[in-house]
């Protein structure tokens, strides 16, 4: 994943994690040399870079984790 600093998921989960690339919003060469950086990179450390971006993603925002999420908020919200 390449993407800028407006998006928190990249900044926030990915990057922290070493499943993508920031770079800033507009520009535009320093996006291109991020893909060209990924897209050179050897087989073992493209799946790494993959395998960490899906880990660091998928198992929190999977449909049941976000659904159990949201019932845990509103119970705790609920006035008993």
């Amino acid at each position: 994943v390449v993407g800028t600093e407006a998006i928190p998921v990249v900044t926030d989960i990915l990057v922290p994690h070493d499943g993508g690339k920031v770079v800033a919003g507009g520009d535009v060469p320093a996006a291109a040399d991020a893909l060209r950086e990924i897209l050179g990179m050897g087989e073992e450390d493209y799946r790494r870079l993959s395998r960490n971006a899906y880990d660091s993603v998928i198992p929190k925002y999977r449909w049941d984790t976000i659904i159990k999420d949201m019932f845990r908020d509103l119970k705790q919200l609920s006035v008993v």
